[in-house]
C-alpha cells in the first residue's frame, strides 16, 4: 500500500511563503536577487517533487546539528533541498499510518543556512 504524501508548512514558513505569493500577485518588485517570482517558482517546483518523493532532499548530517539547531526546529531529522541561487528549503518528515507529511520548516538563503548548520567559508 502506497502512503499518501501531504505537504504542510510551519506557521512562520507559511506566512513567508504567502507573502511571496502576494508580492508576485501584486507585481511588487524585489531589489534583491533572486526576485520573488523566481523564489516562488523554485519553491513550488520543489514542493511538487516532494509530493512525489518526500525523500528527494538530503538528510542533514547530525554533525551539523547543534543543540540550538535541534531546539530551534524541534527535531533532529532535518532534510534540505536546494532552491534557486543557493537558497535552501528545510523540512522534516512526519510518518503516520496512512500518510507521510512533508513538514516545511523554512527556506533560507545560503548565508543563514551556513550559520545555522555550522558550515564555514572556504
Amino acid at each position: 500500500m502506497k502512503k499518501e504524501i501531504e505537504i504542510r508548512f510551519e506557521k512562520v514558513a507559511y506566512e513567508k511563503y504567502h507573502e511571496i505569493i502576494l508580492a508576485v500577485e501584486t507585481n511588487k518588485s524585489s531589489r534583491s536577487k533572486p526576485n520573488h517570482e523566481s523564489i516562488l517558482n523554485s519553491i513550488n517546483q520543489k514542493l511538487d517533487k516532494l509530493k512525489l518523493n518526500p525523500y528527494a532532499g538530503d538528510l542533514i548530517s547530525r554533525k551539523h546539528l547543534s543543540k540550538r539547531t535541534i531546539n530551534f526546529y524541534g527535531t533532529d531529522q532535518l532534510f534540505k533541498t536546494s532552491l534557486i541561487v543557493y537558497w535552501r528549503l528545510i523540512y522534516t518528515l512526519i510518518g503516520e499510518e496512512a500518510k507521510i507529511i512533508v513538514f516545511i520548516l523554512e527556506y533560507v538563503n545560503h548565508e543563514i543556512y551556513n550559520k545555522r548548520f555550522g558550515y564555514k567559508k572556504r
